[in-house]
């Protein structure tokens, strides 16, 4: 479809696109639906991914078709609501009939909660989330990176979607566009966290005297930055929920960016999960600059306790001759000084060596280091692989299998670890890091064993007995299409029937037997989406030794029979922007 003005003439292809990168900038899917066919102007890795995955897209299909006859019957733009997310349902109208609808989204209206992501986790998978799932780590990943509208955002994109419905339709004159041009730069505001960080580990990880840096003016910076400010956290309270702190964390870091946007002169980025790195553009003198700093590691520090964090900072060398790079560098080991002695800030020294640790000499600081202190200590050596190893995913691997294995090797010689512990670490780890195809999924695997192996030293008797749980339930996923019953699986547990039991359901939130059959029924949804296999082999496959059982317990589970859900998914499989 051409874009058009009032009279029909074509605007070039350019500006055509300048007006369509809006939901790229935004990170969010924008499709045409057109004579019941999709048009995708822009894809972005989605959290509803998972509701596919897992055989639950259905309700949300049902909701499209109805915004989109809603829509087209109205000729009305429809914002539409399901599980925590929303989108946007723009008709497209020419000769006074909506042939077609804009449909943007998912973004959410409010950042989530731990609870909320729990819930609607149970919802797709019919079991409770642990971070420890690398699967629902991934989630809970994919769910913080989703985009948050405040109501003012909302109306900005709603009315920049409804002129680009109008130039795609029977045209926007000029003031309409030059009206999205204005809403274009009110949209950018909620995408600024993710900008700066993006700029600013632009900046640290690229090994060179002078690093690429994007115009600063459009990261509200008068010139380029050449100073640095390092901050790691530290919980203020004991056993945080694992998942609660990660929230937080992630809040942390936007509320940091968000601060940092009102003072000036300068932008955030994320250190890892665990803390935040500022580079300073300050003017005037050497003094000046100090104080600008300063007053930022003050501020960062008050935010850091409204999210339950100790904020330990480093304030790299000001003045003198050093690059950016070395003077992040040594902000960056002031941080972790702090981090060890427990202080506040440390200022570097310019006259101290500005020659980075070597990775070797991290690893032996990260297994000296109290095992309170091991995941933030751990996020400051992933930030030196990404700096020195760009991306090199053999490189990457044979590094982090050395930290752990140096971490591990501690631990066990204090009897923190014992042999069992340690082998159900490095299966997890082989399950979770054998397919991974970036160096980023290598660190979320890395960052679960290291949680793990700090948990073992602080609280020993419960780390062994969720891994032990753990080990359980991997080999329930690996046999579920079997003939599984509780003392087979509690033996592999190395549990008494009776307390295994009592255990799981602590930790699971149901029992044994409902883990099982939710397991076998969410292989049946796939099953029965994405094969056309007889109902007999269905069941089977899924762990069902009957056709009537399985259509039983199916129903009792999902709320249909198997032939009516397979009915259902391929009907609303057409309404899915793929």
């Amino acid at each position: 479809m051409a874009i058009h003005h009032r009279r029909n003439e074509p605007l070039s292809s350019l500006h055509a696109a300048g007006m369509l990168d809006i939901f790229q900038r935004l990170g969010v899917v924008a499709a045409i639906w057109h004579g019941h066919r999709w048009r995708v102007l822009h894809h972005h890795p989605s959290v509803t991914w998972f509701e596919v995955a897992h055989g639950m897209e259905g309700e949300r299909n049902q909701r499209t078709a109805r915004m989109l006859a809603a829509s087209q019957r109205s000729r009305r733009g429809q914002l539409a609501r399901h599980r925590g997310l929303a989108d946007l349902f723009v008709p497209i109208v020419s000769s006074g009939r909506a042939h077609a609808v804009l449909t943007v989204g998912p973004f959410m209206t409010t950042h989530p909660t731990a609870s909320e992501m729990l819930d609607r986790w149970a919802w797709i998978t019919g079991k409770r989330g642990h971070l420890t799932d690398p699967e629902f780590s991934r989630y809970v990943s994919a769910t913080l990176a989703t985009l948050v509208l405040d109501p003012g955002s909302v109306n900005a994109l709603r009315r920049s979607s409804e002129i680009i419905a109008l130039a795609l339709g029977e045209g926007a004159t000029v003031k309409e566009l030059a009206e999205l041009d204005q809403l274009r730069v009110e949209l950018e505001r909620p995408r600024r966290a993710e900008w700066m960080d993006r700029a600013v580990n632009s900046v640290i990880h690229t090994w060179t005297d002078h690093p690429t840096f994007e115009d600063p003016r459009s990261l509200g910076l008068s010139r380029l930055p050449d100073h640095a400010l390092v901050g790691l956290c530290r919980n203020l309270g004991a056993n945080l929920d694992p998942l609660l702190e990660r929230v937080q964390l992630h809040l942390f870091q936007r509320a940091s960016a968000a601060m940092t946007d009102r003072v000036g002169s300068a932008i955030v980025g994320k250190a890892g999960e665990r803390g935040v790195i500022v580079l300073s553009a300050a003017t005037g003198s050497a003094a000046s600059k100090r104080s600008h700093l300063l007053d930022l590691a003050s501020r960062l520090a008050r935010r850091a306790r409204d999210f339950g964090f100790q904020l330990h900072a480093g304030l790299g060398p000001v003045g003198g001759s050093m690059s950016l790079n070395e003077r992040y560098q040594l902000a960056m080991g002031a941080a972790q000084q702090a981090l060890s002695r427990g202080v506040g800030l440390i200022e570097a020294e310019r006259e101290h060596s500005t020659t980075a640790p070597t990775l070797r000499q991290l690893r032996t600081e990260l297994a000296a280091s109290d095992p309170a202190d091991y995941q933030s200590r751990f996020e400051v050596y992933l930030e030196a692989l990404r700096s020195r190893l760009e991306g090199r995913l053999d490189l990457t691997r044979a590094h982090l299998l050395a930290a752990f294995e140096r971490l591990a090797d501690a631990e066990s010689t204090h009897g923190a670890l014992d042999s069992r512990s340690l082998q159900d670490l490095d299966l997890e780890l082989d399950r979770a890091t054998r397919d991974a195809r970036s160096s980023e999924e290598l660190f979320d695997a890395y960052r679960r064993a290291v949680s793990d192996i700090a948990s073992s030293v602080e609280r020993p008797t419960q780390a062994r007995r969720d891994r032990t749980l753990r080990r359980a339930i991997a080999f329930i996923r690996q046999h579920y299409a079997e003939a599984l019953n509780l003392r087979q699986v509690a033996r592999i547990a190395g549990f008494a029937p009776s307390h295994f039991s009592v255990l799981f359901k602590a930790r699971e939130q149901m029992t044994f037997e409902s883990y099982l059959r939710r397991c076998r029924i969410e292989r049946a949804k796939q099953l029965l989406v994405s094969t056309g296999l007889r109902m007999e082999q269905v069941a089977k496959m899924s762990g069902f030794a009957q056709r009537y059982y399985f259509s039983r317990v199916f129903k009792q589970v999902v709320g249909t029979t198997p032939g009516e859900y397979r009915k259902i998914a391929a009907a609303s499989e057409s309404i899915r922007p793929r």
